[in-house]
């Protein structure tokens, strides 16, 4: 009789599943930085904007 050989476990899953809340419940620092610069790339274009409109009257 053959006994069935087990697969080898991710150790990634296993972490995981050890972790307290089991996941991301907030954006990374990385996306907080590039919606930061997002932000303020917009902030600029519109006060480029408003000035161009007042040159132009």
């Amino acid at each position: 009789m053959k006994l069935k050989t087990s697969r080898p476990r991710n150790p990634l899953v296993q972490l995981m599943r050890s972790r307290n809340g089991e996941g991301v419940h907030q954006k990374s620092g990385k996306a907080l930085r590039q919606a930061a610069k997002r932000q303020l790339r917009r902030l600029k274009d519109e006060a480029g904007f408003a000035q161009r409109i007042k040159a132009a009257h």
